[in-house]
């Protein structure tokens, strides 16, 4: 396979910049007519068809980071970073399998129906009176996955409203491109979580992940707190995303949820690092290049949602549970319809997640 080089950004699509655009697969169909994998600096290669994604996703050489820097320099020294080094996302081959393996059997042991239950009890403290105002609903798509995690994890009901915007500044920090202020907040709500998670009673997905690292064999016991810390960021955009753009798409709210993830999955891309020479789909790759795998290519057919691969997202039930709870709970109101008009996206890389905002403010 011939690869096409797109030298110049202002020339032609962004890739990046479509995560956030009214209908991004518009874009990855013009890329895509320069072939279905194209070298657009900074990127060595951009993936625009699901079966490269796959390949990407699925490639034994291309990891999730560069191997001469397993943690962000901007993060080395700081609560931010020691939880970035110990998650399972970050990590690959050996120290990522029976990590990857413990984190999968706790999220499965947990019946769908306590899940379901879960997102259901809290969705109603979370919005017991409907409906809710523009910026009262985007609190809500980004509070609910939180707190039904902080639930499982044991975190106390009264730390819900702080514990918020505690993920939140994490998840911008650990995101690429983080300001020099989001990145010193983020390492402080670290360190608040941290200390949150190591006083809190373990509640049953703390069990289960304590029981899972047992038995996989993992004796470092910090892993388990930071990488339920992991749940609760990892969690956040994602979630908030299917659940935002599901307010609005039509229908029942499975059929929503799933129109979602087919079409414009709120996880639009993500990025592998060669970790060695070789090779992607016949295209010769060096070490250290970065591939940018879109996941949200058009005919995917939601086959990407969640990835695919050693790193694929183990918790598709529970998004999808959460989601359809959340929908369900704010379309009881017929009301609630008309505070989802207008919204902006959040300025993200990779996340497409509409933040609701009243008629008139600025887009």
């Amino acid at each position: 396979m011939e690869i096409i080089m797109l030298c110049c950004p202002f020339s032609s699509p962004d890739p990046v910049a479509a995560v956030t655009l009214p209908d991004p697969r518009l874009v990855y169909r013009q890329l895509a007519v320069a072939g279905p994998l194209i070298a657009l600096p900074p990127y060595a290669a951009v993936t625009l068809s699901p079966a490269l994604a796959a390949a990407a996703l699925n490639h034994p050489l291309l990891g999730v980071r560069p191997p001469e820097a397993p943690v962000p320099p901007a993060l080395q020294g700081t609560a931010a970073g020691t939880v970035f080094a110990a998650l399972v996302r970050m990590r690959d081959g050996v120290a990522h399998r029976p990590l990857k393996s413990a984190l999968r059997t706790a999220l499965e042991s947990l019946p769908p129906s306590q899940v379901t239950a879960t997102a259901a009890r809290l969705a109603n403290q979370l919005a017991a009176d409907r409906p809710l105002l523009p910026a009262a609903l985007t609190r809500f798509c980004y509070a609910l996955p939180i707190c039904v995690i902080a639930d499982f994890i044991g975190l106390p009901p009264e730390h819900r409203p702080v514990l918020v915007d505690e993920v939140l500044a994490l998840v911008r920090c650990i995101a690429p491109g983080g300001t020099p202020a989001q990145l010193t907040a983020g390492s402080r709500a670290a360190e608040t979580l941290l200390a949150r998670v190591e006083r809190a009673t373990p509640g049953p997905l703390w069990r289960a992940l304590d029981a899972a690292c047992e038995q996989e064999g993992l004796t470092d016991k910090s892993l388990v707190p930071l990488n339920l810390i992991g749940l609760l960021f990892q969690a956040c955009e994602g979630t908030a995303g299917l659940i935002g753009q599901s307010l609005l798409a039509e229908g029942a709210p499975a059929a929503r949820v799933a129109q979602v993830l087919r079409e414009t999955p709120p996880i639009q891309n993500t990025r592998r690092v060669a970790q060695a020479d070789t090779d992607l789909g016949g295209c010769p790759l060096a070490k250290g290049g970065q591939v940018l795998v879109v996941l949200g290519a058009p005919d995917a057919a939601g086959t990407l949602a969640f990835g695919a691969g050693p790193h694929a997202c183990p918790g598709r039930q529970w998004a999808v549970a959460i989601a359809e709870v959340a929908v369900a709970h704010l379309l009881a109101c017929p009301a609630q319809q008309s505070h989802t008009t207008a919204y902006r996206w959040r300025v993200s890389a990779n996340a497409r997640v509409p933040e609701f905002i009243s008629p008139g403010d600025e887009p």
